[in-house]
């Protein structure tokens, strides 16, 4: 929870919120483009966040869209909307599955977030940023994000404390800056199809799983 009472503190004493880890890279136009969302969007209580990482798309996306529920590789937030944030991911688990809602939260079935939050009850993780995505999830809120990537997290090399190497996440650094418009308060269908392709591209086919328990399996037999 550390995280979340950062956010909590900083947005009760300043009404809003720029959050970027030490592992992140951010464009020179990163920080303007967070504050034009911040202005823009302030007073949209549909709106979430603004969010300035990108997944590596194959198609050419919008100036800037918007998809549903939240992100958290450079980011920003008002007071009004962290105030949603549940800590407790078992009620947002029950109430995605409730509510019909744990396939597309997850992604349409190839996303990480629903074992996230299994894995968080498990103990087997403690990331606020999978249970702040739920919660807004939920409400139907959304998140602004620009159509070249602002941020480069460079802690996916293998010395971030939550991941490993996984250079798929890599890209290049916008160089020009992001024009913040007011645009429809909707999801964007083809960028939402374009990150759930981004995440079902880095799934490890069955074959390979399976090939990696054998593995794993003989290690365990080989220090035994």
């Amino acid at each position: 929870m550390r995280g979340a009472h950062r956010q909590r503190r900083v947005c009760a004493e300043h009404g809003r919120v720029v959050v970027v880890e030490d592992d992140l890279v951010v464009s020179q136009h990163f920080l303007a483009y967070m504050n034009d969302g911040l202005t823009l969007y302030a007073s949209d209580l549909r709106v979430a966040s603004i969010h300035g990482y990108v997944y590596p798309a194959q198609i050419p996306l919008p100036e800037t869209f918007f998809l549903r529920g939240t992100d958290c590789w450079g980011w920003a937030t008002w007071s009004r909307a962290w105030q949603v944030f549940e800590p407790d991911a078992g009620k947002l688990l029950t109430q995605l599955r409730e509510r019909g809602l744990a396939h597309s939260f997850d992604m349409d079935g190839v996303g990480p977030y629903i074992s996230m939050l299994e894995d968080f009850i498990a103990g087997r993780n403690d990331s606020w940023a999978v249970r702040w995505h739920a919660a807004t999830y939920l409400r139907g809120m959304l998140t602004l994000y620009p159509g070249l990537s602002l941020v480069n997290n460079i802690g996916i090399d293998g010395s971030g404390t939550h991941s490993g190497v996984l250079d798929m996440y890599a890209g290049v650094l916008a160089d020009m800056p992001v024009k913040v418009e007011r645009i429809e308060l909707a999801e964007n269908l083809v960028a939402r199809g374009a990150f759930r392709e981004f995440f079902a591209s880095t799934r490890p086919s069955p074959p390979s799983r399976f090939l990696r328990r054998i593995r794993e399996t003989a290690r365990r037999v080989i220090r035994s």
